[in-house]
């Protein structure tokens, strides 16, 4: 009898077989449909139990990985001692296709070769985002489906983390002519080593060789770290110049020279793939210190030496696990072969203060030993950093950098923060008992509205704590709360509220400890109150502001906390309980406006209101003093929808809501909402590009909106935005769950824009086949897309008659011309409800009837 694993996925025959584990082909008893199960090796667990994490670092790789070209996990199954991944069943392989084309000595078509790695740089650009490298990418796992489509799989060595190393045990994982030079080297990973490995899978789809492909181990690794690949032209002459250069940029050796990052290469070969001259690169090296190589040793910071001559002093020092022979290879490259050129002596110039993806770094300096024996303080610092503000929290904005070097004094911790553009800067030093952390500012240039002093900031924000146990306390929120002083400073609504969120998820966090009563003491303490005990918070920013009362941000956070005291526990739209809670509001308000700069963004913010006119002055204001603040212009289109019932209201809702997107924010809100705008109006063609880039970059979290907005503006006072999360449940085909909230949100009061909550259900149904359920909702919505689904219920029922008098009602509308493509198609039978966020089957309909208006629409009917 077939073993049965998690009451519902039956074990089938064997695929095949890894180092770490057994993958069988199975079934899915509830849907029937066949699926791939991972087996841990119990074998294998046995000699290494630490491979049990190793596995489940896999199952939450693929878990926060939500992309149509990654393999989709369907479950995790832990029984009788075994451990077991469940995910979707693909049956071929880019390997299989690539042996294929050896054996019928035909290569692969150009374009063919370009899709396959353009929706595999979608994939990765998804990992990279979320801070997941995969470190073993290579044509076995690249599986391909039916249609050609292309899954990437096997996160099973990918590391959670934007700086990993590639060794285990001394050994180098994955397949050696796929490493990377500084995968070979065991030095410290970033997201550029599967740029590398790209690219040589790119380079062999197209030539059918292996750039390189020597005998041995010894050999493969030597050549990688020295051997320059063949023109790819030479053996594959039709190969585009553009893609040539594109792969050859991709293997270069010195990572600081090869293209910096998975989007940009998506964007490259997309380019490619039309025609268009791909755009130049930008490069740029960031200074970053000498590393010590070793253990944490005392040492006085001196002037940095460059990323490059960093990376030549680890690849020629560091590379364990290497044999002997190999070592000496290497060192003989390395010093005799002049491959790596002197480096040019540093000049100090400014330093980028944000990362190319926009993320504010901060430093971990290693930590002064004072009369004890040596411990790794600043790894250990740095791990429990990248575990809660990078793998745990995707919407921090956070990167975590190493800093090898010992900083003793605050003028050390500013120069090194110059050098290397960290926004915080962690230092300190121990004893055998005690741990003294200093959590510092550094280079304040990315917080461009600034206008408050340095020492005012830094009396702020700038503390000193204590650690017994480094194993243990977390640093976390003394760094999210020195950020939270900059956005306050800088007018940034959107920051100050994704701090609060992100800290709502460390409460349970052992922290380090405060001591005295300064003003930076209260003003961390407050920020660790501020959602577990907001009372608490406001007493703290009480004690702060009596021994520090010209300070203006301490007036803010003061509104801050009283407002999340105000509407702790509530539900629906807020209201004050009497008028001396406004008044003690706004009287913070004023003592802010009043003390702060003239031009602080955030100061008309903290003014409370119910009138719409009042809001919108307050928010025009603050787009005057932020004009490239896409959250102001979010949080205005949200206030036009509520607040006009007129025609030219709505237009600039709209129009808000464009230009937030325009700006690129690092979440979706815009983008979702702008499509729920044209499907609302018939502009079904017009939500292709947006449906393109949201799936591009799905959300790992769509709650995420709900709880920025009660962060920033209370719970229930925007309400456009609370759309996002239904609403990206649809687009994502996740019906049920969409329904789900719809219905919590309904038991709680929430408040939608009129209409959206009956739209989204009747959407949700008809997708699922509910048709009575699915007609209900519709009936009371009078958009024309609810009729065009309406149609396609009747003739689904052979009532031909009630559908063709559905789509009259289109074709008589003002978005007849808009939509008759659509209800043509609905006719027929090519188009439906399931299809509304299809972008692929949204243009194949405007390719088909695209040149249809109503006129064409109105024959058809007859």
């Amino acid at each position: 009898m077939a073993q049965v694993i998690g009451s519902r996925f039956e074990m089938g025959v064997v695929l095949g077989q890894g180092g770490m584990g057994t993958v069988f082909q199975g079934v899915d008893l509830q849907t029937r449909q066949p699926v791939a199960i991972k087996l841990l090796r119990p074998e294998v667990v046995q000699g290494n139990p630490g491979l049990v994490a190793r596995f489940e670092r896999e199952g939450e790789a693929l878990r926060r990985l939500n992309h149509p070209n990654i393999v989709k996990m369907l479950a995790t199954v832990d029984q009788d001692n075994d451990h077991y991944i469940v995910m979707e069943y693909v049956s071929g392989s880019l390997e299989n296709l690539l042996d294929e084309m050896t054996t019928q000595v035909a290569p692969l078509p150009i374009d063919q070769i370009l899709q396959i790695a353009l929706e595999l740089a979608d994939a990765l650009s998804r990992a990279h985002h979320l801070k997941i490298i995969h470190r073993d990418i290579k044509p076995s796992n690249v599986l391909l489906a039916d249609d050609g489509t292309p899954r990437l799989t096997d996160f099973g060595i990918a590391r959670l983390d934007d700086h990993t190393r590639m060794t285990e045990s001394g050994l180098v994982v994955g397949t050696f002519a796929y490493l990377s030079p500084e995968a070979c080297a065991g030095v410290d990973l970033d997201a550029r080593t599967d740029i590398w490995s790209f690219g040589v899978m790119l380079y062999e789809m197209l030539t059918g060789k292996r750039p390189f492909n020597e005998d041995s181990m010894a050999a493969i690794v030597t050549a990688i770290l020295s051997k320059t690949p063949a023109d790819v032209r030479t053996l594959r002459p039709d190969t585009p110049p553009a893609l040539a250069d594109l792969i050859h940029r991709m293997l270069e050796k010195d990572r600081d020279e090869r293209i910096s990052s998975m989007r940009q290469l998506g964007a490259e070969l997309e380019a490619i793939s039309q025609g268009k001259t791909t755009p130049t690169p930008r490069r740029f090296i960031t200074p970053t210190p000498t590393p010590t190589l070793g253990v944490d040793q005392p040492a006085t910071l001196t002037q940095p030496a460059s990323v490059e001559s960093t990376r030549r002093r680890t690849v020629g020092l560091a590379v364990g696990g290497i044999s002997i022979l190999v070592l000496a290879v290497i060192l003989f490259i390395n010093l005799n072969s002049g491959c790596c050129p002197s480096t040019p002596a540093l000049t100090l110039t400014p330093v980028p203060a944000l990362t190319d993806e926009g993320e504010y770094i901060v430093l971990v300096a290693s930590f002064e030993p004072v009369r004890t024996e040596i411990r790794d303080v600043g790894r250990l610092i740095a791990d429990d950093l990248k575990q809660y503000l990078e793998m745990e929290a995707p919407y921090s904005k956070l990167t975590i950098e190493p800093y090898a070097t010992v900083i003793t004094s605050d003028d050390e911790a500013l120069e090194a923060a110059e050098a290397t553009g960290a926004t915080v800067v962690i230092w300190g030093n121990y004893t055998a008992d005690t741990v003294t952390a200093n959590v510092h500012l550094g280079v304040l240039s990315a917080f461009k509205y600034n206008q408050f002093d340095r020492d005012l900031l830094e009396r702020t924000a700038n503390v000193r704590v204590q650690l017994t146990d480094e194993t243990s306390q977390s640093l976390a929120p003394n760094v999210l709360a020195a950020l939270g002083v900059m956005y306050t400073a800088d007018g940034d609504l959107y920051g100050i509220a994704r701090t609060w969120i992100t800290l709502d998820g460390l409460q349970t966090l052992h922290v380090a400890e405060l001591t005295g009563d300064s003003t930076v003491v209260r003003v961390h303490r407050f920020y660790q109150t501020f959602n577990s005990d907001p009372a608490q918070a406001v007493e703290n920013i009480n004690q702060a502001i009596n021994s520090d009362a010209g300070n203006a941000l301490l007036y803010a956070f003061h509104s801050h906390a009283f407002y999340r005291e105000a509407t702790a526990g509530q539900t629906g739209q807020f209201r004050f309980v009497n008028d001396a809670q406004k008044l003690r509001l706004n009287t913070n308000a004023e003592s802010a406006e009043k003390l702060g700069p003239a031009d602080w963004a955030l100061a008309p913010l903290l003014f409370y209101s119910a009138d719409a006119t009042v809001i919108l002055t307050i928010i025009n204001r603050a787009i005057e003093l932020r004009p490239d603040d896409w959250y102001l212009y979010y949080a205005r289109s949200d206030t036009q929808v509520r607040s006009s019932s007129d025609l030219e209201g709505i237009r600039q809702a709209n129009a808000d809501i464009e230009t937030a997107a325009s700006l690129q924010p690092d979440i979706q809100i815009p983008q979702a909402l702008i499509i729920y705008t044209k499907v609302r109006e018939g502009q079904i063609a017009g939500t292709v590009a947006y449906l393109d880039q949201f799936l591009t970059d799905v959300p790992p979290d769509t709650f995420f909106t709900n709880r920025l907005l009660e962060a920033s503006w209370g719970f229930g006072y925007l309400q456009l935005g609370r759309i996002y999360a239904p609403f990206s449940k649809l687009m994502l085909g996740q019906y049920q769950q969409a329904l789900e909230i719809l219905s919590e949100a309904a038991s709680a009061g929430t408040a939608y824009v009129p209409g959206a909550s009956i739209f989204m259900t009747g959407i949700a149904q008809c997708s699922l086949g509910n048709d009575d359920a699915a007609q209900t909702a519709f009936a009371y919505d009078q958009t024309m897309i609810t009729k065009l689904f309406s149609a396609e219920i009747a003739l689904k029922q052979n009532n031909r008659k009630e559908a063709l008098k559905q789509l009259a009602i289109v074709q008589r509308n003002d978005q007849g011309d808009l939509l008759a493509p659509f209800a043509t198609a609905v006719l027929n039978g090519e188009f439906g409800c399931k299809d509304l966020f299809n972008s692929t089957k949204i243009r194949q309909i405007e390719d088909k009837y695209g040149s249809l208006t109503a006129t064409d629409f109105g024959v058809t009917l007859t």
